[in-house]
């Protein structure tokens, strides 16, 4: 399994993203080879005992 980089301005978007006010953590969206999403970002529900990755297998546009 490999990284492979799909958008040229992918580091600037995320620099813009964490200095918005109230962003804490910014991440990368990580597809599978057949374009769905494989990690769109982590939740976590107040009162839950764990986390799960955002958008899991969704389509690649579902998630910005």
């Amino acid at each position: 399994m490999r990284t492979e980089i799909v958008e040229a301005d992918w580091l600037t978007r995320m620099v813009e993203l964490a200095q918005l006010p109230g962003v804490g953590v910014v991440g990368a969206k990580l597809l599978y080879a057949d374009g769905s999403v494989q990690h769109g970002g982590v939740s976590v529900a107040a009162g839950a005992v764990g986390a799960w990755h955002t958008c899991l297998n969704a389509p690649r546009r579902a998630w910005p």
